[in-house]
C-alpha cells in the first residue's frame, strides 16, 4: 500500500513538471496524470510510469483522501520548484459525508457559514423593518410640507387610544389635516406637541369626549370635534380661549370657532364679531338668535340648522357685513322669507336655499343661487326706501 505522503514523493521525483492528482467521482479508477515542461524528452518514462507503477486501488486513494483530510498531504509548492500541486476532493456519498462537509481546494474562496448565517439574519431583519416601516406609513398615512414639516392626512389604524406621533420620517408633524380622524371609534387622542394646525372635521363624529390642544397649535378648522367635546388647552397657548360652557374662541374673543351647547339655546359672550366656519354646523339646537355686533357669518356656520323662528323666517343683525357660502343652507323644500341687513354687502353661493322673498341693499352683491325661480326681490336703492319696505314686511306678518 502506498501512504498518502510517500506517493507524492514517489511521483515527484518521477520528473520535475506539473503534477496533477486528480480523483474522480469513481474511486476504483483514480488515476495520477505526470505534466510535464519538457514533454519531448519525457514521453516514454511517463508512460512506463503511467503503465506500470502508478495505478492506484481504491484503498490507496481512499487513504490519500484521508492523509488530506489530516493534512498530511502538503499542498504548500514552496520547495516544490516548477510544480503546481491541486488536490480535487469531490465529495463521495460513500466516503467523505462526514469528512468533507467543511473542505476546500487550496485555491477555492472559503466561504464563512458563520457570516452566511449573519447575512440571511441581517437579510431577514432589513425585510422585516421594511415591513413595519410600510406599515407605519400606511396607518399614519403623511405627505410633506413646503415649510420641512409634515402633514397627516389620514389615520388607518384601529386602535381606541391613540398617540399620534411628533414626527414622522424623521421630520415633525406638524399639520392634521381635514378628517383626517373623522368617522372613527376614537375614545382618546394625544396630539403631539409639534402641530400647530388642525384641520376642519380632522376628528369629527369620533366618540372622544376629551381634548388638549398643544401650545404650539395657532390654527383650528371648522367642526374640527364633535360637538359637546370638552376642550382644554395646553399652558402657553396664546392663541385660543376657552369658555365657561366649553366653546372655543380666538385669544381675543371675537370669533367664534366652535360651540359646545349644554342647552338648546346658545349664548354669545359680549365682544363676538364672527362665526366661524363650521361653527354650528349639524348641530341639535335650534333658536339660534344672531346678537348685534356680528359682522361676520362663515361658510356651512349654520350648516342643517334650523335657524331663528322656525323654518321660514331668517333676522339678522343690522351690523352684519358679509355671508358667506352655505351659511344657512338646509336640505328641505322650504321655501324662506330672509330680510337682508343694509350693510350687508356680500352673500354667498347658496347661503340660503329657496328664497321666495327678500329685501336688500341694491348695491350687495347676492349670489343668485340663493333664490327660487318666482322669487319677490325687493332691491332698496337706499336705507329709507330699505326701512319702508322692511316696515310693509313686518306690518304684512
Amino acid at each position: 500500500m502506498l501512504g498518502a505522503a510517500a506517493a507524492m514523493a514517489f511521483f515527484a521525483n518521477v520528473h520535475k513538471g506539473d503534477m496533477r492528482i486528480d480523483s474522480g467521482i469513481d474511486s476504483a479508477e483514480s488515476t495520477v496524470s505526470i505534466y510535464t515542461e519538457e514533454q519531448s524528452s519525457a514521453n516514454s518514462l511517463g508512460e512506463s510510469v503511467l503503465t506500470s507503477s502508478l495505478s492506484i486501488s481504491s484503498m490507496a486513494q481512499n487513504n490519500i483522501l484521508s492523509d488530506s483530510q489530516n493534512g498530511a498531504v502538503n499542498t504548500d509548492t514552496s520547495t516544490q520548484s516548477n510544480y503546481d500541486s491541486y488536490v480535487d476532493t469531490p465529495n463521495n456519498n460513500n466516503n467523505n459525508n462526514n469528512n468533507n462537509n467543511n473542505y476546500y481546494p487550496p485555491n477555492d474562496p472559503q466561504t464563512d457559514n458563520t457570516s452566511s448565517d449573519s447575512s440571511s439574519e441581517s437579510s431577514a431583519a432589513d425585510s422585516s423593518s421594511q415591513v413595519e416601516d410600510d406599515v407605519f406609513h400606511y396607518i399614519w398615512n403623511s405627505r410633506e410640507l413646503d415649510d420641512g414639516g409634515v402633514e397627516l392626512v389620514k389615520y388607518n389604524g384601529s386602535d381606541y387610544d391613540i398617540t399620534i406621533p411628533s414626527t414622522i420620517g424623521g421630520k415633525p408633524l406638524t399639520t392634521i389635516g381635514e378628517d383626517a380622524f373623522s368617522d372613527r371609534i376614537v375614545d382618546n387622542i394625544t396630539i403631539p406637541p409639534t402641530v400647530t394646525t388642525i384641520g376642519a372635521g380632522a376628528f369629527k363624529n369620533t366618540t372622544i369626549s376629551s381634548i388638549r390642544i398643544p401650545a404650539a397649535t395657532t390654527s383650528i378648522g371648522g367642526r374640527a370635534f364633535p360637538h359637546g367635546t370638552h376642550i382644554e388647552l395646553d399652558e402657553g397657548n396664546t392663541s385660543f380661549a376657552v369658555y365657561d360652557d366649553g366653546s372655543l374662541y380666538s385669544a381675543d374673543g371675537k370669533k367664534l370657532i366652535y360651540v359646545c351647547p349644554e342647552d338648546d339655546k346658545y349664548r354669545y359672550p359680549d365682544g363676538v364679531e364672527e362665526i366661524g366656519y363650521k361653527a354650528f354646523c349639524e348641530t341639535d339646537l335650534n333658536n339660534i338668535v344672531i346678537p348685534k355686533g356680528i359682522k361676520i357669518i362663515g361658510e356651512e356656520a349654520f350648516y342643517s340648522v334650523i335657524y331663528g323662528r322656525g323654518e321660514t323666517d331668517y333676522e339678522l343683525p343690522d351690523s352684519l357685513t358679509e355671508i358667506r357660502a352655505r351659511a344657512f343652507y338646509r336640505e328641505s323644500d322650504y321655501e324662506v322669507n330672509v330680510v337682508i341687513p343694509y350693510n350687508t354687502k356680500f352673500v354667498g353661493e347658496c347661503a340660503f336655499k329657496r328664497v321666495c322673498f327678500a329685501i336688500y341693499s341694491a348695491d350687495a352683491q347676492i349670489d343668485e343661487s340663493i333664490f327660487s325661480s318666482d322669487a319677490e326681490r325687493h332691491a332698496a336703492s337706499s336705507l329709507k326706501e330699505y326701512n319702508e319696505l322692511k316696515e310693509q314686511y313686518k306690518n304684512k306678518n
